[in-house]
């Protein structure tokens, strides 16, 4: 095989390796909705509107009831809220890359952690805090 053969190959196996097939979307599309599902409850809080955090960016939800779709930083997210508990799975094209699970504050900020994972691990949690702008 010739020099350049073996380079073209090199290149599309290290430029396919990361990409997901159909099954590997609809697993993970099935276990965010399971997750979310095992979450959803009734509102304890109104999350619709304009927030921030500082390591995410700006965020905007909209809300319909226990529902809660938006953007955070840039990336889609859908979420369910239970009592004073909002439930988010963030997205990249299509594949929730992030799970997030986060409780109003006495403050008025929304706090707590997200993963790497669907579910949400505990393993792989990391901080997160929403404020309203101007708060």
């Amino acid at each position: 095989m010739s020099q350049f053969l073996r380079l073209a190959l090199a290149i599309l196996v290290s430029l396919t390796a990361g990409c997901k097939s159909a099954e590997d979307f609809a697993r993970n599309n099935s276990a965010t909705a399971e997750w979310l599902r095992a979450h959803a409850g009734s509102p304890g809080l109104k999350v619709a509107g304009a927030w921030h955090s500082d390591d995410w960016g700006d965020a905007q939800f909209k809300q319909q009831g226990s529902r809660v779709t938006g953007i955070l930083g840039g990336y889609p997210v859908g979420g369910v809220l239970n009592g004073s508990r909002l439930y988010l799975a963030i997205t990249e094209n299509g594949w929730t890359s992030y799970t997030a699970i986060l409780t109003e504050r006495p403050d008025g900020a929304l706090a707590g952690t997200y993963s790497r994972s669907v579910p949400f691990s505990i393993e792989e949690e990391r901080v997160i805090r929403l404020t309203r702008p101007g708060n």
